[in-house]
């Protein structure tokens, strides 16, 4: 009934707007729609209103979904989530834009943030990893090694960290890197 409430929810061009639902708008919010159709076993192709499917959205608004590293990675896995016919989209070029591209332009591979992509924050580090997996693209060791060593020490927080954290949370911040425990 969730995949119902929120397909009653797409708009005419293909996407999912649940900001007036307190959730993401666009183009978040159509990806993660897209995603979780197809964890349902849904193929998210079929998804449509007026003609339109969220990939005819992404296909639209290819700009807005690879503003960053996580945007990017996000239509990636969406795209694997569409690839219900294998090779029907293209991690490399879909709309105009190049997902895979803005990933690994991302990616540091030297310095002292070796093996991270973009900001190194751990949401986004974690979709950039997840997306290169899904896509059949092999995963630097170095960015696992990052993602590891941004991990919490249950530590006390360091000033401005987030509220609510723990001084024992041995998890991942949402933030980038200068904002995890010292």
């Amino acid at each position: 009934s969730a995949l119902q409430y929120l397909a009653a929810n797409q708009l005419p061009d293909g996407s999912l707007d649940m900001t007036s639902a307190g959730g993401f708008g666009n183009p978040t919010a159509t990806e993660d729609f897209a995603i979780g159709a197809a964890a349902q076993g849904v193929d998210p192709n079929t998804l449509r209103k007026d003609g339109k499917s969220v990939y005819d959205y992404f296909a639209a608004n290819g700009t807005a979904e690879t503003v960053n590293v996580g945007r990017a990675a996000k239509l990636v896995l969406a795209l694997v989530a569409g690839n219900t016919t294998p090779g029907r989209y293209s991690y490399d070029n879909f709309g105009g834009v190049h997902p895979l591209a803005v990933i690994n332009a991302a990616y540091h591979s030297s310095g002292p943030t070796a093996g991270a992509f973009g900001d190194g924050s751990a949401f986004g580090q974690s979709l950039a990893l997840l997306a290169l997996k899904a896509a059949g693209v092999p995963v630097p060791q170095a960015s696992v090694t990052w993602l590891k060593s941004i991990r919490n020490t249950g530590n006390p927080p360091v000033p401005g960290g987030y509220p609510g954290e723990l001084s024992t949370d041995t998890g991942w911040s949402y933030g980038n890197a200068a904002d995890q425990y010292q």
